[in-house]
């Protein structure tokens, strides 16, 4: 009775595949979308399963072009920018830098506009979970990121 019990509750659901909803103008999930290649060539087999590896990405317009670039962090004090050089609906996302403007982030960050004028500023955890503010001195195309405050309370 009991593995009979445990069996139930293991059994695989059914699913609708994997472009369930592609069709209707939904969304594909992809859990390998391209190889990922070793420096020999080889191809990882299952590169995005598990691991320690937890990237935390945020989509951004940061130059005002009216397309999302894209901010990765995996490490502290180190935010991966890479400028969308295509479109909004065809992104090409081009590797720019990995410490985007020299910036001290430690585990988190978050782009939002803090003081309303229009331009994104910048939160970030620095350690001990205390808050920065990177407040947007430049404009809304050529941002420059000043620290307004060290810990906000």
């Amino acid at each position: 009775m009991a593995v009979a019990a445990l069996s139930a509750c293991t059994a695989a659901a059914p699913s609708a595949g994997p472009a369930a909803g592609a069709a209707e103008g939904g969304w594909e999930r992809l859990v390998a979308p391209f190889p990922v290649l070793d420096a020999s060539g080889a191809s990882y087999g299952h590169p995005f399963l598990g691991g320690f590896d937890v990237p935390r990405p945020q989509l951004v317009d940061i130059d005002a072009d009216g397309d999302a670039d894209l901010f990765i962090q995996e490490r502290s004090n180190a935010l991966i920018f890479l400028e969308n050089t295509g479109t909004p609906t065809a992104a090409e996302h081009v590797w720019r830098t990995d410490r985007f403007g020299g910036l001290d982030i430690s585990e988190w960050y978050r782009f939002v506009d803090m003081d309303g004028d229009g331009d994104h500023d910048l939160l970030a955890e620095e350690p001990f979970s205390y808050i920065r503010y990177y407040r947007n001195d430049g404009s809304p195309a050529e941002p420059r990121f000043v620290l307004a405050e060290d810990t906000l309370r």
